[in-house]
């Protein structure tokens, strides 16, 4: 059983002697008999907070307590009858075991559901695996099967290649691998935020050295930036955020025409800083705007085909205490925006 908590203690401490308080007016109206039934409820919801020993010690506290204000003679812990004496005893003995008894079974009951709560865990967690496996499969066949179909055709002693195409097919090649090496770093970070290890390191920050890391890192794009110099510095993870905006940015590569335009914003909103970041693309109907955060999983229960980014970068912006919303663009396209706390002064 769990330890008790400071609202049970003040609970249990107060319980017997209110039931008591409100017994003594009702003393003439009563028999022993019926006075030990009520205070035994009052010993065992105290026994099934505090466990089966200080059930048993609340027990004895209230049998001399009753002694005391209800078994004659009155304010005294003496028993002038051999009948009130027995019925003293039994009282002790059966709440003390009434109330082992159902300590014993609020164990058992916090013990499976412990047990449901792991198994439902495991489930989810296997859901989450085959849903990952389907989800980019997909997406590491295609650059395997190109990478080997190129290296293939290198290897070919019947075919001759000129150096132009040489180059061309080992810019494939290369292009196919960094392919491969951000999908498999897409998978490290999504088991790191669904196995909850995600270590974050707060820290005030300026918003432009993870952006620009992350447009340095991320495709060429069409960019037009729009970024104060005077723009409040955020508490955040440098790192993390890096991974989330590179994320958002590799999405946007993928799923945008080549040279569309893509604007990146930012502003103060209140206690937060916002950052938009405003793709001209064909943008995504009102199914696929449903759920776009969502991890791997879509309506029609088929996984979606725009890989893991957009759910890495909505774990991380959740990790650094921060929002994440998708609009549509107006005159079409996408429209992300992130808000994340502004670093105290």
């Amino acid at each position: 059983m769990d330890r008790p908590r400071h609202w049970q203690r003040l609970f249990v401490i107060a319980l017997n002697p209110a039931i008591t308080a409100l017994l003594i007016p009702l003393r003439t109206h009563l028999d022993l008999g019926s006075v030990f039934l009520i205070q035994l409820v009052g010993v065992m919801v105290s026994a099934s907070l505090m466990g089966p020993l200080a059930g048993a010690g609340i027990a004895l506290i209230t049998a001399l307590v009753t002694n005391w204000f209800f078994v004659p003679p009155l304010y005294s812990l003496a028993i002038s009858s051999y009948d009130n004496l027995i019925a003293t005893l039994i009282f002790v003995v059966v709440a003390s075991a009434s109330g082992w008894l159902l300590s014993l079974m609020r164990g058992k009951n916090e013990l499976l559901l412990r047990s449901t709560a792991e198994q439902q865990r495991m489930r989810d967690s296997e859901d989450t695996r085959t849903t990952l496996l389907a989800s980019v499969g997909h997406d590491l066949r295609t650059p395997i099967a190109g990478i080997k179909a190129t290296v293939s055709g290198l290897r070919a002693g019947d075919v001759s290649w000129s150096k132009a195409e040489t180059a061309e097919a080992l810019a494939a090649i290369e292009e196919g691998t960094d392919r491969l090496q951000e999908l498999v770093s897409n998978l490290l970070d999504m088991s790191r935020l669904e196995a909850g290890v995600v270590a974050v390191k707060f820290e005030p920050t300026e918003l432009s050295d993870p952006l620009n890391s992350a447009i340095r890192l991320a495709p060429k794009l069409n960019l037009r930036l729009d970024i104060p110099s005077r723009l409040p510095l955020i508490m955040t993870d440098a790192v993390l955020l890096e991974r989330a905006l590179h994320n958002l940015l590799v999405n946007v590569h993928t799923h945008t025409p080549r040279g569309t335009l893509v604007e990146i914003f930012a502003s103060q909103s209140n206690d937060h800083v916002k950052i938009d970041v405003i793709d001209h693309g064909p943008g995504l109907s009102g199914m696929e705007m449903q759920g776009l955060f969502a991890r791997l999983s879509s309506s029609d229960g088929e996984p979606r085909r725009r890989g893991l980014g957009l759910a890495i970068v909505n774990g991380f912006v959740t990790s650094l205490n921060g929002r994440i919303l998708a609009a549509t663009t107006r005159n079409g396209g996408l429209t992300v925006s992130i808000w994340l706390p502004k670093a105290t002064q």
